[in-house]
């Protein structure tokens, strides 16, 4: 959300968004004790009108840097060249 700041404000401005509802999802993604919290994840990108699936990634990946890498499918490939089992997304 930091390349446009359309993207952000869009975000931020929709009806869709309340402050409150921003904080609820953020808060059932980042504080919980999941090795992977993939439903949560799910549930984050669902409940939030222009947060999807990558900008779940990338939170997770700044908040939590040692646990969720910020990866993107340019890594993923590389990651699958190497041998590693990357489910596609």
């Amino acid at each position: 959300m930091n390349v446009d700041a359309r993207v952000r404000e869009r975000f931020l401005r929709s009806p869709k968004n309340t402050t409150k509802k921003i904080r609820k999802a953020w808060s059932l993604l980042l504080h919980n004790d999941l090795a992977l919290p993939t439903d949560q994840m799910t549930v984050c990108a669902r409940s939030l009108y222009g947060f999807k699936k990558s900008s779940v990634q990338e939170l997770l990946g700044w908040y939590r840097p040692k646990q969720f890498p910020l990866r993107n499918v340019n890594v993923d490939s590389g990651l699958r060249f190497l041998g590693y089992d990357v489910p596609l997304t």
